[in-house]
């Protein structure tokens, strides 16, 4: 695969053409064509896919509907890998705007979602990376990241890919200063391209090393590369490298005082750049520097001639550095040849140009007046065909008694429509607040809740890390929840699945952690039973009081065990949820009341506990049923209570550190395409023995 140039027609890394000399930097495959990870019917994908098909001129609506795909995403929790191909199109579209720091961040978000990535993907990443650095001059950035790219592709044993990055890094290397270690580098990269007989590359590579020349005044050295370029960019019919190396080389003849041999060079450019309309963009560039050329030689009515078509091209091809600086020049002739209105509205042209360069808001806000200017005029001009066609139809079949009747009942209808397309608005816009404070007040719950639950480093103290938490949400705000107290040589562990989902058991969960605290403060010493019967107690009283007129049954399922750090005991209570004893391979299961923590026709029926020994090397689990009620497999069956304690006896041996990962991989592997069907959550601990 060819790997095309990145800012082929500017200078590279962080130039633009009109500094001078034109470099190019190579690309690592780019992101032109994406794989497809989304499904066609996907809205997720949907959006990717129109944000993809946008032209560079429309940036910003590229971005607008990649961020589209991003809160569809958020809400849908999609994998890894649909959440890397987001993120790298906000990131390349941010490029396109110039919003390099957005870029460049979006870019590191999607390494956060690489575990799964082919290498050649992150070489893509890293690449985009170290460009946008080296536009923004932060070279040892650029540096760090083009060196990730070459590891990568010597793994892979690429040798054109070696070959690109050897080229980049020498770019670095040579906007450093550092002249010596870029030479090195371009030459490591032609000797490669050599061996593989790629002509491209070559060109590409004695450009550079004739820019490099220029740089350093050697003069006739860098005629000779560039002069070594043209022969190959002839050779394969490249008309983009032949006007970059000619512009090149008029240059540098220009500074030689050979104006005619500069001009018929920069003639030349013109003629390649011109012939194609991709090449618009180059040829406003080369328009500039030809002007450019003129004003420094006197010649100031060929000069603004140019510096016209570079702003006539410009504006086509929204090249606002091109548009500022040749702005600013015809500004400077038309002042020093006393055309004074002319200079001053060639200066307010400028600083709008150069204002748009630099305001990522300025880009944006004139693309949607450009959009809203667009729609208007299409839709007037619709109106305007709709209107000449009812008064004709009018006129031939009934004169001007009918104008006039038909005329009445359309603008009534017009009225009337106009009326109700704003009560529209009105109620989608309310609509759509309602659903922003919705959205906002559960954001406010979660929040909530998640400043409830204990802390992990109150739980690794109390439990000295010997433990895991699996806390997977069916929604933002969960009805499950974890809750944790040490009490001298006790340890006090719940887990709970309340009524519900959603905001309606985030609600009862942080009502039921509440009450755990005042009543395990309380209670000495804490019993499991004693601490269950006064639980269910308080959710009776306070959520299904007998005066109460709606039988909403809230309550939770429960399991609760009371950890004796000095007896090597645990004293188990349970609603519903068992708990797990893992031993050497054998898993006991000590099961809890058949009954919920709430109201129920056993509710006067107190809960039972059992105590068992622990040692050393044994497990607990305690959990919810989410895990096991979670549809999916080949038939789209739940997983099920006895395939859970199949998985739970398969984590024998392995470090608790590791076993949430192992459960997490088998749910996502159970559940496939399928929604979540409950909160989850699972807690594993190997009891602290004093």
């Amino acid at each position: 695969m060819k790997r095309k140039g990145i800012g082929e027609y500017g200078a590279g890394c962080g130039r633009t053409l009109l500094a001078g000399v034109i470099f190019a930097v190579l690309g690592c495959g780019g992101f032109g064509r994406q794989d497809e990870v989304f499904a066609p019917t996907d809205s997720v994908g949907y959006y990717i896919a129109q944000s993809r098909l946008q032209p560079d001129s429309l940036a910003d609506r590229a971005f607008a509907l990649a961020g589209k795909a991003m809160v569809l995403a958020g809400d849908n929790r999609l994998p890894e890998q649909h959440m890397f191909e987001i993120y790298v199109q906000l990131a390349t579209t941010s490029k396109k705007t110039g919003n390099y720091d957005a870029a460049s961040a979006y870019f590191r978000k999607a390494l956060n979602f690489s575990r799964e990535m082919p290498s050649g993907k992150l070489a893509d990443v890293y690449f985009h990376i170290a460009d946008i650095a080296n536009r923004q001059e932060k070279y040892d950035v650029a540096m760090e990241y083009f060196l990730k790219v070459l590891q990568i592709r010597q793994d892979e044993n690429d040798v054109e890919g070696i070959a690109a990055s050897s080229l980049n890094i020498g770019s670095v290397y040579q906007w450093k200063g550092d002249y010596t270690q870029a030479e090195k580098h371009y030459r490591e990269s032609l000797d490669a391209y050599l061996r593989l007989n790629d002509l491209e590359g070559q060109a590409r590579c004695y450009n550079n090393l004739g820019g490099l020349s220029d740089l350093q005044e050697h003069v006739e050295e860098a005629l000779q590369y560039y002069r070594q370029s043209e022969q190959r960019y002839i050779g394969i019919n490249h008309p983009e490298g032949l006007a970059t190396v000619y512009s090149n080389m008029g240059r540098v003849l220009g500074m030689t005082d050979d104006i005619n041999e500069a001009l018929r060079y920069y003639r030349r450019a013109l003629s390649v750049s011109a012939r194609q309309t991709s090449l618009s963009p180059l040829h406003a560039q080369i328009c500039y520097l030809v002007g450019d050329f003129f004003n420094l030689n006197g010649q100031h009515d060929s000069a603004i001639f140019y510096f016209s078509k570079a702003i006539e091209t410009g504006e086509t091809s929204r090249l606002w550095g091109t548009l500022a600086s040749a702005y600013a020049e015809r500004s400077r002739i038309y002042a020093a040849g006393g055309r004074y209105r002319d200079a001053y509205t060639d200066y307010i042209a400028h600083k709008q140009a150069h204002d748009t360069l630099n305001s990522t808001e300025s880009v944006r806000r004139f693309t949607r007046q450009s959009l809203q200017y667009e729609f208007d005029v299409m839709q007037q001009e619709q109106l305007y065909r709709n209107r000449i066609q009812r008064i004709f139809i009018i006129v031939l079949s009934a004169g001007t008694l009918l104008i006039v009747f038909f005329t009445t009942i359309l603008w009534r209808n017009f009225v009337q429509k106009r009326k109700m397309n704003r009560q529209l608005s009105e109620m989608n816009l309310q609509l759509s607040r309602q659903q922003k404070d919705i959205t906002d007040s559960i954001n406010a719950a979660s929040l909530i809740q998640q400043a409830i639950l204990p802390r992990e480093d109150y739980v690794n103290v109390i439990l000295g890390g010997n433990c895991f938490i699996l806390n997977k949400p069916r929604n933002t705000v969960s009805g499950d929840f974890y809750w944790m107290k040490k009490r001298d040589a006790y340890t006090i562990v719940a887990v709970a699945d309340c009524t519900g989902h959603g905001v309606q058991g985030a609600v009862v969960s942080i009502l039921g952690i509440s009450l755990l605290d005042k009543i395990v403060s309380a209670m000495a010493p804490p019993a499991a039973d004693g601490i269950l019967n006064q639980l269910r107690s308080e959710i009776i009283r306070l959520l299904n009081p007998e005066t109460s007129k709606n039988d909403t049954h809230n309550g939770m399922d429960i399991s609760l065990a009371v950890i004796n750090n000095e007896r090597h005991e645990i004293n188990f209570a349970g609603a519903f949820n068992s708990i797990y004893l893992l031993r050497g391979g054998e898993l006991t299961e000590y099961k809890a009341n058949h009954m919920p923590v709430g109201t129920h026709d056993r509710q006067n029926e107190p809960f039972t506990a059992v105590s068992f020994p622990i040692l050393p090397d044994d497990t607990v689990y305690m959990f919810s049923d989410g895990f096991a009620d979670q549809f999916g497999g080949k038939n789209n069956k739940r997983f099920m209570s006895k395939r859970f304690r199949e998985l739970i006896r398969s984590l024998t041996g392995l470090p608790i550190a590791d076993q949430a990962a192992v459960l997490e991989r088998e749910h996502a592997a159970w559940k496939g395409d399928q929604p979540q069907t409950d909160d989850i959550l699972v807690v594993g601990i190997k009891p602290v023995m004093l």
